[in-house]
This record gives structure tokens, C-alpha cells and sequence, in this order.
């Protein structure tokens, strides 16, 4: 269900993909105010707390917990765990 914007104007680019019956809504874009890619549980991307966002520098911000399928990470560069 994308919106209504226009290439032009400032408004957030989303898709929203809605569950009528568990009320659970998640929405996936651009949100322009913050200039960040995000995915936030909700009507409409966070500024704040969205659930995952990478920014114009490329840095990613996750909530929760990464769960890898394998033991084989060998290298994440600048990362800390």
C-alpha cells in the first residue's frame, strides 16, 4: 500500500503491510525528516525508535537480538561484541 507522495515533495516513502486481525502493522521506507531507510511495528516510521534503520552514512541500527544461522562469522569490521 504505498503512499500518495509525489517525487518532489518531502513526505515519507512507504509501503505499510496491515494485519486487521492482530492490529499488527509494520511499515517499511524512506523517512525523509531523518533521511534513514527504516522498519518500524506501527501506522508510520519512527524518528526516534524505529525497529531497523540504516542511515546516509550507512550505519545500521537494530532493536532485538541478531541470531546467526552459523558459527562461520569470521570478520565484522569496527564491530564490538
Amino acid at each position: 500500500e504505498p503512499n500518495s507522495s509525489t517525487p518532489n515533495d518531502d513526505a515519507d516513502r512507504i509501503l505499510m503491510f496491515r494485519n486487521g486481525t492482530s492490529n499488527k502493522n509494520w511499515v517499511v521506507g524512506v523517512n525523509e525528516s531523518v533521511s534513514e531507510f527504516q522498519i518500524h511495528q506501527g501506522a508510520s516510521l519512527s524518528n526516534s525508535s524505529p525497529d531497523f534503520k540504516i542511515d546516509t552514512s550507512g550505519n545500521v541500527t537494530m532493536v532485538g537480538s541478531i541470531t546467526a544461522a552459523s558459527s562461520n562469522i569470521t570478520i565484522i569490521n569496527g564491530g564490538s561484541f
